[in-house]
C-alpha cells in the first residue's frame, strides 16, 4: 500500500498493490488440495503493478 499526500492540494490518496489471488483459481480447488498442495495460496504479487500506477498518477 502506498499513501500519497498532496501538500498544495491538502489531499491523500491510497495506493492498493498487495498480493492477490491468481485469476484461474476457484475457491474448489483450494478446498481440494489444501494439505496435498499448499504452494497453491501463494499470492500474485503487486509491486510492479502499483509502482507504475505511483508513476502514471504522480511521477515525473
Amino acid at each position: 500500500m502506498m499513501l500519497v499526500h498532496d501538500i498544495r492540494r491538502n489531499e491523500s490518496h491510497l495506493i492498493d498493490f498487495r498480493e492477490s489471488a491468481p485469476g484461474a483459481l476457484r475457491e474448489e480447488a483450494l478446498q481440494r488440495s489444501w494439505e496435498t498442495k499448499p504452494g497453491l495460496l501463494v499470492g500474485v504479487p503487486g509491486m510492479v503493478k502499483g509502482l507504475h500506477e505511483a508513476h502514471q498518477l504522480y511521477g515525473r
